[in-house]
């Protein structure tokens, strides 16, 4: 946690939880009324890139060394 509130900053880590909390109220409101998907995943599938692993550090991250990163080359 302390990682994350050094990168964001106080402000956005604040807000980033508040956006965590609707989130998970939502879905708590959503299976509480009986709620269920309304099947757009099945119709709207998004293929993975090509040559490119389907999950991972997002780009422009430490982790990812990609440009905007501290630990990028460009």
């Amino acid at each position: 946690m302390e990682r994350l509130v050094t990168r964001l900053g106080e402000a956005a880590f604040v807000e980033l939880t508040a956006m965590v909390a609707v989130e998970n109220l939502r879905s708590r409101m959503n299976a509480a009324l009986g709620l269920t998907s309304q099947g757009f995943k099945d119709s709207c599938e998004v293929p993975a890139a090509v040559g490119r692993p389907a999950a991972g550090p997002a780009a422009g991250t430490p982790e990812a060394g990609g440009p905007g990163s501290a630990g990028g080359r460009g």
